[in-house]
């Protein structure tokens, strides 16, 4: 049986938008889980200018961050180490790209270092808040900074709202924010989102922000723009049933294994779902659902949430968490739906039916498709190496 007690867990979500005219980002929001410590660094970094040189100054800098951060236990002094690092610019004597740190600790208990982005705004019990810091200035060559520490405690449903100043810039010399948005501004914003729809989770949230900005700078944003959301959230579990049981007489464990699972349900195989249809005593439907791929079309069984063709999909499941395909960019398709659903999970369990199938060993199918073991194994690394996501794998 598969384990579904819930516990709580860290969902990190941000959304960016270029400056108007450009083709890259210069923003850089990166995060990594070092599980053998549990410890979360999550890092914001805003490149000077504009285009190709803020891409590179923020990717140095916020990878700079991220490895002293995660060799070095004392945070402080990883930031201390990075303003002695970072070039200054020779005109304006200020730093080539800011920076936001926050560790996070297995108690959820968070360390914040700021420098030069927009303080970090936190969401409690429907209001939000800006942190009390604590400041250290000093002196690099001819260059005075300033570092801004902040500490709380991440309780159930709080949330960490970080912003680069593109968002709270947004509107700057206008007659109704001559000043910018403002921090003021996306807390207002916020909360009125909260009074009116509620809790958003952290992609809504992120989503709702940098629309707004873009919105007040009439869709042509002045500056890059990146608003990442922190969210301790009950762990979203997602279960995957691929592939028939080795002994047909685990048919109907299988199938009251998922029934009984507390999250959302993938089955992905035609086999497979025919086995869990007659199991279940529910209808297996094709699904009239025209996709713009030539991946094979989607089924229905009552309560199961996504029901897919096995290989094929899966297969493409792979090629997209490889490429880091964003299913919101890609093709309407089985693949891109399963995408979405496991990067919108927290732990992602994988029953995987050991029984032999002849469609396997089908010699039309593209030479680089191979069993269904091979292909699971890879979206399992896939999901742990580059999403940062729980998998747990049981097979049948």
């Amino acid at each position: 049986m598969v384990d579904t007690e819930p516990i709580g867990s860290i969902d990190i979500k941000h959304k960016q938008l270029m400056k108007y005219g450009q083709r890259v980002f210069g923003d850089t929001f990166q995060y990594h889980h070092i599980r053998e410590e549990d410890r979360l660094i999550v890092i914001l970094s805003d490149g000077l200018g504009s285009g190709i040189k803020a891409n590179v100054l923020s990717t140095l800098t916020a990878t700079m961050a991220m490895n002293f951060t995660c060799g070095l236990r004392d945070v402080n002094r990883c930031a201390q180490i990075i303003m002695k690092t970072l070039p200054v610019c020779s005109v304006r004597k200020i730093s080539y790209a800011t920076f936001t740190i926050v560790e996070i600790d297995s108690e959820h208990n968070v360390r914040i270092i700021n420098y030069d982005n927009p303080l970090p705004i936190v969401v409690k019990k429907n209001r939000c808040e800006i942190l009390p810091a604590e400041y250290s200035e000093g002196i690099h060559g001819k260059r005075k900074y300033r570092l801004e520490f902040m500490h709380l405690k991440l309780e159930q449903d709080d949330r960490i709202i970080l912003l680069s100043d593109g968002i709270t810039q947004a509107g700057m010399g206008s007659k109704r924010y001559p000043l910018g948005w403002g921090n003021q501004g996306v807390t207002l914003f916020t909360e009125k989102l909260i009074a009116t729809e509620g809790l958003p989770g952290a992609r809504e949230l992120a989503e709702s922000i940098i629309s707004r900005a873009n919105e007040i700078d009439h869709y042509q944003m002045h500056d890059d723009g990146t608003c990442g959301v922190i969210h301790l959230r009950t762990s979203q579990e997602l279960l995957m049933v691929s592939g028939p049981p080795l002994d047909n007489s685990r048919d109907a464990a299988l199938a009251a294994a998922l029934s009984n699972f507390n999250g959302k349900k993938i089955i992905c195989g035609g086999t497979t779902a025919k086995i869990i249809a007659r199991e279940l005593k529910r209808d297996l439907t094709f699904v009239n659902e025209r996709f713009i791929s030539s991946q094979p079309p989607l089924s229905a069984i009552a309560g199961i949430d996504l029901v897919t063709e096995g290989i094929i999909t899966l297969h493409h499941v792979q090629v997209m968490l490889a490429r880091g395909t964003s299913p919101d960019h890609d093709e309407n398709s089985p693949a891109s739906k399963i995408v979405a659903m496991m990067l919108d999970s927290d732990i992602i369990h994988f029953m995987v039916g050991t029984r032999i199938n002849e469609a396997w060993q089908d010699p039309s199918l593209p030479d680089e498709i191979g069993l269904r073991r091979t292909i699971i194994a890879a979206i399992r690394r896939l999901l742990e190496t580059n999403y940062e996501k729980e998998t747990k794998l049981h097979f049948w």
